[in-house]
């Protein structure tokens, strides 16, 4: 029997069955995003107005997002989504980042000091 595989929030599975669920997750979004491009004109609006609101709701209406490289990406962002991630006290090898400062690729342990926690904010600050 092969070792079991991470496949997000904590769940754990063999790895065919890994691929098999990523396979769903990606066709799952492909038809929601290739049928907001093709759907009536209110079914679309119905759906789209819980989240855009206005002239956002306008433009979101004109656009068509789907397209053949679709699926690639949101594999991509799948496998990318559901590896296992980092915690509290997580080593930090390998992770990498560009500097805003340089324009250079800098590993996120040349941030770490001795005895100082490295704190990341994902958002905005203002």
């Amino acid at each position: 029997v092969p070792p079991a595989m991470e496949v997000g929030r904590g769940w754990r599975c063999w790895p065919g069955v890994g691929s098999l669920l990523r396979c769903w997750r990606v066709a799952k979004s492909c038809v929601l995003l290739a049928w907001l491009d093709v759907a009536p004109l209110g079914w679309r609006r119905a759906v789209l107005s819980q989240e855009y609101s206005g002239q956002a709701l306008e433009e979101r209406l004109s656009l068509r997002i789907f397209s053949w490289r679709t699926p690639a990406a949101l594999w991509r962002m799948d496998v990318v989504n559901h590896q296992p991630g980092l915690t509290a006290g997580s080593r930090t090898a390998g992770l990498s980042f560009i500097s805003f400062a340089t324009g250079e690729r800098c590993s996120l342990d040349s941030l770490c000091r001795p005895g100082v926690p490295l704190v990341l904010n994902f958002g905005s600050c203002t």
